[in-house]
């Protein structure tokens, strides 16, 4: 049985809850749409660093975001690029090296912890169906993985501030203006406009999660 936010059941086990910018408990474990809203996710990504904060200028997760949906190649999957880190909202960035320690594991240190598995059950059993969006296909979510790699890149160029010779980056940096620092007031305000066009532009595309 699900633990919902407002209906508690003797199932839940609330170690595993925390609070929305929304005042909503959100359950880690069993995450559900009536949890989150669009105003906590744009506020939460506006305020979570990227590259764990190493960077010239303040670079959210919203930021981010938006960069990614603006560089999908069709203007309907571009949702999935907005929301492709929205579990970030509540699981915070991780630094990919950690995530991958979490889960192989290293000498003096334990593993079999799977942050990715967190991330995709809050997409697929809370955001998307927030929006009514259907699970991206493999061919939409191979599209934001170009996009989020290229988004990647160009932050590298324009944004990091320690850089080292032992990596380089998996695709080359989007064309155009270099990132620059924007306030968080309003890369907050233009993600919640995004959610919302972004959404009516998959739906009347025929995006739209079977009721």
């Amino acid at each position: 049985m699900s633990a919902h936010p407002f209906g508690q059941t003797a199932q839940a086990d609330f170690r595993f809850w925390t609070f929305t910018a929304s005042g909503r408990p959100f359950d880690f474990v069993d995450p559900q749409p009536d949890m989150i809203d669009a105003r906590a996710l744009a506020h939460q990504l506006s305020g979570e660093g990227r590259w764990s904060n190493n960077t010239f200028f303040p670079l959210s997760v919203a930021q981010h975001s938006l960069i990614v949906a603006r560089a999908m190649p069709r203007p309907e999957w571009r949702i999935y690029g907005l929301l492709h880190d929205a579990a970030e909202a509540f699981t915070r960035d991780w630094p990919t090296p950690l995530k991958d320690l979490a889960l192989m594991g290293a000498p003096g240190y334990g593993g079999g912890f799977d942050i990715r598995a967190v991330e995709r059950r809050i997409l697929e059993q809370a955001v998307y169906p927030l929006f009514e969006l259907p699970n991206p296909s493999a061919e939409i979510a191979q599209a934001v993985d170009i996009a989020d790699a290229r988004a990647l890149a160009t932050e590298y160029r324009d944004a990091v501030q320690g850089k080292g010779p032992e990596w380089i980056p998996p695709a080359e940096p989007l064309p155009g203006k270099p990132i620059k620092f924007r306030k968080r007031d309003d890369v907050e305000q233009d993600m919640l406009n995004a959610i919302f066009a972004m959404v009516r532009d998959a739906h009347r595309a025929g995006l739209r999660r079977a009721a």
